[in-house]
């Protein structure tokens, strides 16, 4: 929901009902540290700001927490992207690929202690061609993420975190370009504030 009229057709009825995304997947996790989780996610916009668009995921990540060090991981992962050709897409252009390759080191402090508090430092690269209108790069992003639990809002079967962060994205030549990116800067800068709940 938007309180961005730009967003919506002026002939809509539902002028603040900007998005709705229809998502089915499927998450297996094997050789105890590896997950595959796929999705299929259709997007639709009753207040007519885009057409509809649909698209297939699947994220491959393997959680090596202590192999390295004690409450440490480097956590890789990669995302894979394609654009089902319908009337919008989600890229730059339609019936696409993505690549998405990451890195999210991760290390507790005090992870024995009541009070653990984690500190991790996602890393993407976005890649593709047809995606990104015939550039391979897209973007790169980094930027520490904190993870501080909240014991007044957790019990034994749910566990509630605050967690805030800066990320630092650096654009492509096509995406520096992009309609949403109207100061039409390479460089831009983000800061979360939120809480997660885990059960």
């Amino acid at each position: 929901f938007s309180t961005n009229d730009d967003l919506s057709s002026p002939t809509s009825f539902y002028s603040n009902f900007t998005e709705s995304d229809l998502i089915a997947g499927l998450s297996l996790t094997f050789e105890d540290r590896f997950n595959l989780t796929t999705s299929i996610t259709a997007l639709n916009s009753p207040a007519g700001a885009y057409a509809p668009a649909a698209f297939v995921k699947a994220v491959l990540s393997m959680d090596d927490t202590g192999m390295i060090a004690d409450n440490f991981a480097l956590k890789p992962q990669l995302l894979f992207i394609y654009e089902i050709p319908w009337e919008a897409q989600i890229g730059l252009q339609p019936d696409a690929f993505l690549f998405e390759p990451g890195l999210t080191p991760t290390y507790t402090f005090g992870a024995d202690t009541d009070l653990p508090v984690t500190l991790s430092l996602p890393m993407r690269v976005g890649l593709g061609n047809q995606y990104y209108d015939g550039e391979t790069y897209g973007f790169f992003s980094v930027g520490p993420q904190f993870t501080i639990p909240l014991t007044a809002l957790s019990s034994n079967s749910i566990r509630t975190y605050l967690d805030f962060g800066y990320t630092y994205i650096n654009l492509g030549g096509t995406t520096t370009d992009f309609i949403l990116n109207a100061d039409k800067s390479s460089n831009k800068h983000v800061v979360n504030l939120g809480l997660l709940t885990t059960f």
